[in-house]
């Protein structure tokens, strides 16, 4: 032919073939991993929005159940207090319960005296 030196057109069109075909080869292979990776990243973002989505629920599940708690906390002191003052008072509480019971008597006896 031309002693090797030089590409002839046939010579030419045949790489010329071989590299449009490995193009696409190629183009296949990225378009295919391509669509893996996003049908990957889809899948994972899906399971990510449905875990926040989750985290977020039972965060405000976690803050009502912190809120519920806060309130019985402070329920149970102010009884406890209130308890707490009763028993300081306990002496006081007993007089006045027993002159309330014994007010029906009182006043009969009372009325005896002045009779």
């Amino acid at each position: 032919m031309n002693g090797d030196k030089y590409y002839t057109s046939d010579m030419f069109q045949h790489v010329e073939e071989m590299l449009k075909k490995k193009e696409e080869e190629l183009r296949r292979e990225y378009s295919e991993m391509i669509e893996k990776l996003s049908a990957m990243f889809n899948e994972e973002k899906t399971k990510l929005e449905e875990t926040i989505r989750q985290l977020k629920e039972s965060g405000q599940e976690k803050d009502q159940r912190i809120k519920e708690l806060e309130d019985k906390d402070r329920h149970f002191r102010e009884s406890k207090r209130f308890y707490y003052q009763k028993c300081k008072n306990v002496r006081q509480e007993v007089e006045e319960i027993i002159v309330d019971e014994n007010i029906p008597e009182i006043s009969r006896k009372l009325k005896k005296l002045r009779l």
